[in-house]
């Protein structure tokens, strides 16, 4: 047997504005953009399968900055076509901080996006065969 669940819900309960709205994108009118406040630059190891794939790419990273200054809600907006790359970059902007945007002066949490280029370290790529 399959049961069926039916909501009833007033319409002021979709038309009303909610206290947990999305933040507003950080480069909307008015408003601060955050500033890092630590290296962006991606010290985490490179996925060792990865590198013996030869795996290589881009991955845009979405993510909210709070107004603590951490992210939150990492996902992939474009995949780099690596599921391990989109990952590693997901890891890498959870350890993102920066200096949280203002509104009117007020700390704000808003929607960013990042670019994350994942690249082999040289240090990590098979030695060049001698010719």
């Amino acid at each position: 047997m399959i049961a069926r669940v039916i909501v009833i819900a007033s319409a002021a309960a979709f038309c009303a504005p909610r206290a947990d709205a999305a933040p507003l994108p950080c480069n909307a009118s008015g408003m601060t953009a955050p500033a890092a406040s630590n290296s962006h630059l991606i010290a985490s190891d490179y996925p060792i399968l990865s590198v013996l794939l030869h795996e290589e790419g881009d991955t845009v990273v979405s993510f909210v900055v709070g107004t603590d200054g951490k992210t939150a809600a990492q996902a992939v907006a474009q995949s780099s076509g690596s599921l391990r790359l989109d990952d590693a970059s997901i890891e890498a902007v959870r350890g993102w901080l920066y200096n949280p945007a203002l509104s009117g002066g007020v700390p704000t949490a808003c929607v960013q996006r990042a670019l994350v280029k994942s690249r082999i370290p040289e240090e990590a790529k098979p030695p060049k065969k001698a010719q």
